[in-house]
């Protein structure tokens, strides 16, 4: 079970990922968007997605899709696109079956879940 500390405290994870991006080239950014969908620490991906390196790279990119599935999509997103993204593992899956459920009960408005999720949010830009 996901403690709401866990979505608080997010950016640590965050951070290396986007500190190993910061001046690489496009292999090495793509490594480093795969490996950060695999790491179970990482819950947030739209501040490693508007880094210029990852920006750089085509929007079709598969590793970017993956990025993107994971940071603003739900489950399904990912079932629509197997074959055009990389594979990612059991731990991944589960990850983002949990995202899609907060995703999901935030867009139902859920007022408990809303709360946390503003929360999670003003404590990542404070």
């Amino acid at each position: 079970r996901m403690e709401l500390t866990q979505l608080a405290n997010t950016e640590a994870p965050l951070e290396r990922y986007m500190l190993l991006a910061k001046g690489r080239g496009a292999a090495g950014v793509v490594t480093v968007l795969k490996e950060a969908v695999q790491d179970p620490d990482v819950l947030v991906f739209g501040e490693l997605l508007d880094l210029p390196s990852v920006k750089e790279l085509p929007e079709a990119t598969p590793e970017v899709v993956l990025a993107r599935i994971f940071a603003y999509g739900r489950f399904r997103d990912l079932v629509e696109h197997a074959g055009l993204v990389p594979d990612v593992s059991a731990s991944a899956l589960k990850k983002l079956r949990l995202l899609t459920v907060v995703t999901l009960s935030v867009q139902f408005q859920d007022p408990p879940l809303r709360l946390a999720a503003a929360r999670t949010r003003h404590s990542h830009h404070s």
